[in-house]
């Protein structure tokens, strides 16, 4: 296998900067820097690692924060009792009290709201049923008085009507006959009071009370016939048209009901059902408030350390560890809905954090095996795992459109033996990538400029720049696929 001996850029910057200071000297023709010194590495095929390294802090693996953060009441809040900061606490102690005079009374009005809906909702089924009775009665009574009507015009044109004129033609007819029987009377009485020897006084009498009566059959008569032309003329078109207009009437009264019944109890309807979503509305306040009112004393789920504020603002990037501060604990202090208070450490394992961005969290996945470092003294390591990668959204980043994911990593048990290795100590978190075979050489050995990619060869004891055409590069190495000869 060829190798070649290859010069660090340090080296050949050192080269440079002699070749530009010579270039500058007054009259001085430009010269060949000379050989650089520096170290001298062996360009040889080897395994190539495309390791990444996250930068990070060192956070408890397990807290809890004691946020004022309700459902339903977002009104702000005064703090009644809270912890002591940096105190230690045990399972169940109070960790967080807040005043909640404000929150009782909405509470009350929101079970006053609830009782409302549900008796609106009570009224609103209660007019629904209503209407449905009493829209079956109404419509039952009106096709009733529509059949009726139709009876009596069916009768009315059937029979009555012609029965009616039969009853005043025969009452003509009775009249007629009555007059010529008369007439026939009166003549007859004429001719026997005629040849009779009778006193004239009787005979006047008799005659006169039988004409009186002929003429007032015929005044009768004439009565009839005008009562019969009356009925043919008026009172027969007047009482069909009526009897033909209210059984339209009815037909269109019952037309008229069996459109609107459905409408009304549509509208009906819809009331109920806005009625019964208010109630759901007036529920889901309800549970919510519920809900809130567990909110207003917390305590710690288990033993640890009392941090004012979320724990991750208390961690700082020195090796030390906690920031001190308790402002905001006192009682009587304002906090609003959504406020993280206080937290609670709990003492042991620690885990790294780091942030990348969502473009490389493909490089890091729950379960993959890595090794930690403390930043500043690498040599103290300790192999871990990923735990969860998860998409964050901070306010350093809230307005671009960078994507970040945390990356939290559990530490192997022992995990980093040292002083340093405490909540808030910078580390470097090594995440093994794909391996290659490769002629590469440290990528401090490569000079990238306008000219293009070369590096400084040393041959005989001289040093040559060398262009080079490069493949895959890491953080460390770069791999040469041509032009070391």
């Amino acid at each position: 296998m060829t190798r070649r001996r290859i010069v660090g850029r340090s080296a050949f910057l050192s080269a440079f900067l002699a070749g530009a200071l010579a270039l500058l000297s007054a009259g001085a023709p430009a010269q060949e820097p000379a050989a650089p010194q520096g170290p001298v590495y062996e360009a040889a095929r080897q395994r190539v690692a495309s390791d990444t390294t996250l930068s990070g802090i060192l956070e408890p693996a397990e807290c809890f924060e004691a946020k004022y953060d309700p459902r339903a009441f977002r009104e702000a809040v005064r703090i009644r009792e809270a912890a002591e900061p940096f105190s230690t606490v045990k399972e169940g102690d109070l960790l967080l009290s807040l005043e909640r005079d404000a929150f009782d009374a909405e509470h009350a009005e929101a079970r006053r709201a609830l009782e409302e809906a549900l008796n609106a909702l009570t009224r609103a089924g209660a007019t629904r049923t209503q209407h449905e009775v009493e829209s079956a009665q109404s419509l039952a009574r009106l096709r009733t008085a529509e059949r009726q009507a139709q009876e009596r015009l069916q009768a009315y044109e059937g029979w009555e009507a012609e029965a009616r004129r039969r009853d005043i033609a025969n009452d003509a007819r009775g009249t007629e006959d009555s007059i010529s029987d008369q007439e026939v009377e009166l003549q007859q009485l004429e001719a026997m009071y005629a040849a009779s020897e009778l006193a004239h006084e009787t005979r006047d009498l008799v005659l006169e009370r039988a004409r009186k009566r002929l003429a007032r059959s015929r005044v009768s008569l004439e009565v009839v016939r005008a009562s019969q032309r009356t009925y043919v003329e008026r009172e027969h078109p007047h009482q069909l048209e009526t009897l033909r207009q209210n059984t339209q009437k009815t037909a269109t009264e019952r037309a008229h009901e069996e459109a609107l019944a459905p409408l009304r109890a549509a509208e009906l309807d819809l009331a109920v059902e806005a009625a019964r979503q208010a109630l759901a509305r007036r529920e889901r306040r309800a549970a919510e408030m519920e809900s809130d009112a567990a909110r207003f004393e917390i305590r710690a789920p288990f033993a640890g350390l009392v941090l004012p504020g979320a724990a991750s603002d208390r961690i700082d990037g020195t090796v030390g560890g906690l920031r001190g501060g308790a402002d905001g604990l006192k009682p009587g202090t304002s906090v609003q809905a959504g406020q993280t208070v206080l937290s609670v450490v709990r003492a042991g394992p620690l885990r790294a954090r780091m942030e990348i961005s969502a473009s490389r969290s493909g490089a890091a996945t729950p379960g993959t095996a890595v090794t930690i470092r403390i930043a500043d003294r690498p040599e103290i390591s300790c192999a871990g795992t990923i735990a969860s990668v998860d998409p964050i959204a901070t306010r350093e980043h809230s307005q671009t459109d960078r994507r970040i994911c945390a990356v939290r990593t559990d530490l192997a048990r022992g995990g980093l033996r040292a002083p340093e290795a405490r909540p808030g100590c910078p580390v470097e978190v090594v995440v093994p990538g794909e391996t290659w075979e490769a002629l590469a050489v440290p990528r401090s050995c490569v000079e990238e400029s306008g000219d293009g990619t070369a590096c400084w060869v040393l041959a005989e004891g001289k040093a040559a720049r060398r262009p080079l055409r490069l493949g895959r590069t890491t953080a460390v190495w770069a791999e040469i696929l041509d032009g070391l000869g």
